[in-house]
């Protein structure tokens, strides 16, 4: 009885309220002229996987974790972005209970131009929408060793008006000359969105015509021009001059591609 009492007492002292078990921290530093940055996060251990996305602070902060949980087994992988610079991925193992650091240093990308046009898009919807893309990295849970069916696309941080064909031209990252992305096993895709300019939510995503796949392999960024459709519309309502709202063609549903 005595030993179970002594049991319990041990217990109740690891999480008695106000009391913090020593524990890591990490922080990761981006240079002050790349203060613009994405990334997405994995902090594995023996028993637990946890996850997040990594965006800017504010205010030249650094990105930071605390309250890790250190242990041999515990290690932080992270997939990371800034303008300008290439894709990069980041590997550290917290042992300890102690504060870390990991510093991004930018290799300098260049970029080219993506063109491309929409078809059958309401000149409505072309005045009210700019074009951005993303990066989506399809080897993540390769790299992060587990998948958690979240998809890892990046914001390259560019955007562009469509002109009064629909046609557009988007400065993106040059990923020809990207060494991790053409490396074997790190084959990533584009994603075109269209985004509201007044809302600032992605209203649309845009598949490829013909074969109606929503990514566009890197392979294919040296082609001269993409056509795409609309697909996965969340375009506002529009109104007549009484108010009355006006049914629109453009689908309101998940109709992309792979």
């Amino acid at each position: 009885m005595r030993l179970a009492g002594i049991v319990l007492a041990y217990a109740l002292s690891q999480v008695t309220p106000g009391v913090l078990r020593p524990a890591a921290s990490l922080e990761i530093r981006f240079p002050e002229s790349h203060q613009i940055y994405w990334g997405r996060y994995f902090l594995n251990n023996a028993t637990s996987h946890i996850s997040g996305w990594i965006t800017p602070r504010g205010n030249g902060e650094a990105f930071k974790i605390d309250r890790i949980s250190a242990s041999a087994n515990t290690r932080f992988k992270a997939i990371l972005y800034s303008p300008g610079c290439a894709l990069q991925t980041a590997e550290v193992s917290l042992p300890n209970t102690e504060p870390y650091q990991y510093s991004f240093q930018c290799e300098p990308l260049p970029q080219t131009e993506l063109h491309g046009v929409i078809s059958s898009l309401d000149p409505y919807y072309r005045d009210i929408v700019v074009v951005e893309a993303k990066y989506v990295a399809r080897w993540a849970p390769s790299f992060f060793g587990y998948n958690d069916g979240t998809i890892t696309g990046i914001p390259l941080g560019t955007s562009t008006a469509l002109d009064s064909e629909n046609h557009f031209k988007l400065a993106i990252p040059d990923f020809s000359k990207d060494k991790l992305a053409n490396s074997p096993g790190y084959q990533g895709e584009l994603h075109i969105w269209l985004r509201n300019k007044q809302s600032g939510q992605l209203v649309a995503s845009l598949s490829t015509v013909p074969g109606g796949h929503r990514g566009i392999p890197i392979t294919a960024l040296g082609e001269t021009s993409h056509q795409f459709t609309l697909c996965y519309v969340r375009l506002p309502s529009r109104h007549d001059e009484f108010g009355f709202s006006i049914r629109d063609s453009h689908p309101q549903e998940n109709a992309c591609g792979n």
